[in-house]
C-alpha cells in the first residue's frame, strides 16, 4: 500500500514523533501493528495535489502516453481525444485552446469539490456509512450515449467533438 501523509507542524521533533507513531497495517494486525515503512521524498518537492490549470492537462497527456490502456479506460480516453489528448499523440494546444483548457481545469476542480462535499447520485457509495464513493459512476441500464452520469474529478465533459476547441481536437 502506498499513500502520502501530510504533517502540518513546523516543529521537527513533533513531526518526527507523529510520523514515528503512524501505523498502517491489515486490520487483523491492528492489536500489534508493525512499524510502517516510510519512504521520504528525499528533499524533492512532493505534493499529493493534482496540478492546476494547463499543467493538469499536460500531466494527464503525459500519463496517458506512459501508462498502458486498459479496457476500463477506453471511455475516458475517447473523451480526452476531444481535447487533444490521445495515445501516441503529442499534446500541443494553441493559445486559444490553452485558455479554454485552463478555464476547464478551474471549473472541473470546483465541480469535483462540490460533488465531493455534496454527492448527488445514489448507488455511487462503495461502503455504506462511509465517504468512499466511485469516482466514475456508470449506469449501464441507460443507452450508451447517456451512460456517464458523473466524473467526480476535474474533467471537461464533451458529449461530441467541440467546435470551440478546433477541428481535430
Amino acid at each position: 500500500m502506498v499513500h502520502g501523509i501530510r504533517i502540518l507542524t513546523t516543529d521537527d521533533e513533533e513531526a518526527s514523533r507523529t510520523l514515528g507513531g503512524y501505523r498502517a497495517c491489515p486490520v487483523e494486525r491492528r492489536d500489534d501493528p508493525p512499524a510502517t515503512r516510510v519512504i521520504s521524498p528525499g528533499g524533492r518537492t512532493w505534493s499529493g495535489s493534482q496540478p492546476r490549470g494547463l499543467a493538469y492537462w499536460e500531466v494527464l497527456a503525459r500519463l496517458m502516453n506512459e501508462e498502458p490502456v486498459h479496457e476500463r479506460d477506453r471511455m475516458l480516453l475517447a473523451m480526452l481525444e476531444h481535447v487533444g489528448i490521445g495515445k501516441g499523440r503529442p499534446f500541443a494546444p494553441d493559445a486559444r485552446q490553452r485558455g479554454l483548457l485552463e478555464e476547464a481545469a478551474t471549473v472541473g476542480e470546483a465541480m469535483a469539490r462540490a460533488i465531493c462535499y455534496e454527492p448527488r447520485f445514489e448507488g455511487a457509495t462503495v461502503y455504506e456509512g462511509t465517504d468512499w464513493r466511485l469516482a466514475l459512476f456508470l449506469d449501464a441500464s441507460v443507452g450508451a450515449g447517456s451512460m456517464l452520469r458523473t466524473i467526480s474529478m476535474p474533467s471537461l465533459r464533451l458529449p461530441s467533438p467541440s467546435p470551440a476547441l478546433g477541428h481535430g481536437m
